[in-house]
């Protein structure tokens, strides 16, 4: 079978450029309204200040209540700029822990050719009763960071 040249135009609009992904299984516990790092984070260089930046973590969470009801928000941020937000909820009238995974994705527009690193926090915005911290990557689980370059 015959390479076909792209031609000099470069790749059309919408195509997967670079991809760049970030791991962890380090157990984080958050019990403030403080926005506190999962461990996820990765920098990519976009080779165009046209392009976008396709990015989603998926990160595995653990949330305990005691009775009540604890709303955790999780946090995508390009620097220390939140892009995107996703809220976890546990609203029980006994003891009870969530385990689950939460997913947050954004399409963004960094509008440079400079390394950008992006970045998942969580903290707790409301909590009546706690059983225990709310964490990331219990049991060994990994949460994942994936960063891709999509041409303009």
């Amino acid at each position: 079978m015959a390479l076909t040249k792209i031609a000099d135009g470069g790749m059309p609009a919408g195509s997967v450029l670079q991809v760049v992904t970030s791991t962890t299984s380090t157990e984080v516990a958050n019990n403030t309204t403080n926005d506190v790092a999962t461990g996820l984070s990765a920098a990519i260089t976009p080779s165009s200040s046209s392009s976008k930046i396709f990015a989603t973590a998926t990160i595995p969470i653990q949330i305990g209540s005691n009775a009540g009801n604890i709303v955790v928000v999780y946090s995508l941020k390009r620097g220390s700029t939140v892009i995107a937000t996703t809220p976890a909820k546990v609203n029980v009238n006994a003891i009870v822990q969530l385990h689950e995974s939460i997913s947050i994705s954004k399409v963004d527009s960094p509008s440079t050719t400079s390394s950008t690193t992006y970045s998942v926090t969580f903290k707790e915005t409301a909590q009546t009763s706690r059983y225990g911290s709310t964490l990331v990557c219990t049991d060994s689980t990994t949460a994942t960071l994936t960063l891709m370059e999509i041409s303009a």
